[in-house]
């Protein structure tokens, strides 16, 4: 195969050898052809190779089209709207309809224990709460972020700035 590719890769792409993704078409052609590869029990190693390369193939035409990252605040109204909620509905996860109003006004910080709550709610990430910063450090040291939350720390986002402190310095600064 190898060899073949060497001596004419444009034979291989003319006899139907995979190719980048450019339509839709394509798009469905390959999926379906990976979904019925990944159903086989056990598929060949030939089989497992095109497995791969059409994930890498599928993946690249795919990241033509990521959105760019929301803001906790933004996402959390977008549920709220798509889920025809008012903000008295979201007092288990976030407290007061005070309080609701101040985060949703950016004028609060969601605390790691209202975006846990909010992600158990909505069924998503809990890093879709989170700033940017925190999603980086989460993904990046997520055991190290379970040992964080175990030890009830507060991470709070105010006006685009993060802070992470414990619940003791956070009575601490409150008195």
């Amino acid at each position: 195969m190898i060899q073949a590719l060497a001596d004419n890769p444009v034979a291989l792409i003319e006899q139907g050898a995979p190719h980048r993704i450019h339509t839709d078409g394509q798009l469905t052609q390959y999926t379906q052809a990976l979904f019925r590869l990944t159903a086989k029990d056990r598929p060949t190693s030939a089989e497992q190779e095109t497995i791969d390369l059409l994930a890498l193939l599928i993946e690249d035409f795919e990241s033509q089209f990521c959105l760019p990252e929301a803001d906790p605040i933004t996402v959390l109204k977008h549920l709220m709207k798509a889920g025809g909620l008012l903000q008295q509905d979201l007092r288990p996860e976030l407290g007061t309809t005070s309080n609701i109003s101040m985060i949703l006004a950016g004028q609060r910080g969601i605390t790691l224990a209202n975006a846990s709550a909010l992600a158990a709610r909505f069924g998503v990430d809990i890093r879709t709460f989170l700033p940017t910063v925190a999603r980086a450090q989460i993904k990046s040291t997520s055991k190290r972020a379970r040992h964080v939350n175990d030890k009830k720390t507060d991470l709070s986002i105010s006006a685009g700035k993060q802070s992470v402190r414990t619940k003791a310095q956070t009575i601490r600064a409150a008195r």
